[in-house]
């Protein structure tokens, strides 16, 4: 943990000039793998979780990135492995004035205190699904907290299907948002970094109990998943589809894609919702455990799973009733 003594003030914008930065130039080092073909596997953890060459690069671009700018910052990332190669971009030479605060209208504060932060990390969230070629499903997450509580998002995504073709397209985009300014940006990083524009939230459907269809994603085929997705079955009247990726899904409720996103007790870890829970909170949407409770970010990487499971809504209503329907669980 940082100590009081060693403790700095560090602005938002520059945060975030940093990690749009850190976004950027991450998409190429997925690509350089991706190119490369050397998606041999590794397994971590009691879960056999993969990662892979390009989960390790990534993370050490972004610790040193955040490191090289922000030496205080407490950084906690997924993996434990440290690439010792070294990159085609040096982070130290990015920045700071890439965002203006101006565009939180002074709404957010200015700053914050390294002692009072942490930063989480997720390199690719969903390796699987970067193994297996579903690169939509794919994302980068940096999710900074404040005094336990999810504050600032950033989200990478850089591919997409498109409708009707289902052809996947490269289209790299960076999202972020701070979760006391209700709006989620946007930056299209194809071209570069260019200026940051509010995203347009669709708004929130009417619901009326089993005669609204609810999306939802099917989950793993795990036994926990296959129980969760019964319980909604029995519940409501669902449209069910494959998507995957605590990130990708977070943002799917943020873009009005799906309705209802529910990650079975102890599955995710805080790394996985850190930046997802900020964008939730931005769009003014509901994002619990199983319990109602909101989750608080450890400065240290102990209890980081998320024992009492996720609930990720766009209705007050909806989420009110998946909290009831899960006492089953």
């Amino acid at each position: 943990m940082v100590s009081k003594e060693s403790s700095t003030k560090i602005k938002v914008a520059e945060f975030l000039s940093i990690t749009a930065h850190i976004i950027y130039h991450a998409k190429d080092v997925m690509r350089a793998v991706l190119q490369s073909s050397n998606l041999s596997t590794q397994f971590k953890g009691d879960l056999k979780e993969p990662f892979t060459e390009a989960d390790v690069k990534i993370q050490t671009f972004i610790l040193s990135g955040l490191k090289s700018h922000f030496p205080t910052l407490n950084v906690q990332g997924e993996e434990d492995v440290v690439y010792e190669g070294k990159f085609d971009v040096d982070p130290s030479t990015f920045k700071k004035d890439t965002i203006d605060i101006k565009i939180f209208e002074g709404k957010v504060p200015e700053e914050f205190d390294t002692n009072d932060a942490v930063v989480w990390v997720d390199p690719i969230d969903c390796t699987a699904s970067f193994i297996s070629g579903d690169l939509e499903h794919c994302t980068t997450l940096i999710g900074l907290a404040i005094n336990g509580e999810a504050t600032v998002g950033v989200i990478g995504h850089y591919y997409t299907r498109e409708e009707g073709t289902n052809q996947l397209v490269y289209a790299p985009k960076v999202y972020f948002s701070h979760a006391e300014y209700k709006t989620i940006f946007v930056m299209n990083l194809e071209k570069g970094l260019g200026e940051p524009t509010p995203v347009e939230i669709p708004k929130v459907r009417s619901y009326d109990g089993k005669t609204t269809k609810l999306r939802v994603p099917r989950g793993s085929k795990t036994e926990n998943d296959q129980k969760i997705l019964s319980i909604l079955e029995k519940n409501f009247s669902l449209e069910v589809n494959d998507d995957n990726g605590a990130g990708y899904r977070m943002l799917e409720i943020a873009l009005d894609k799906i309705d209802i996103y529910v990650e079975p007790k102890g599955h995710s870890k805080r790394w996985d919702i850190c930046a997802g829970d900020a964008l939730i909170k931005s769009a003014g949407f509901f994002f619990t455990d199983f319990e109602g409770g909101k989750y608080k970010y450890p400065s240290e990487k102990v209890g980081h799973y998320n024992e009492k499971g996720t609930v990720c809504t766009r209705n007050q209503k909806v989420h009110e009733e998946v909290l009831e329907a899960l006492k089953s669980y």
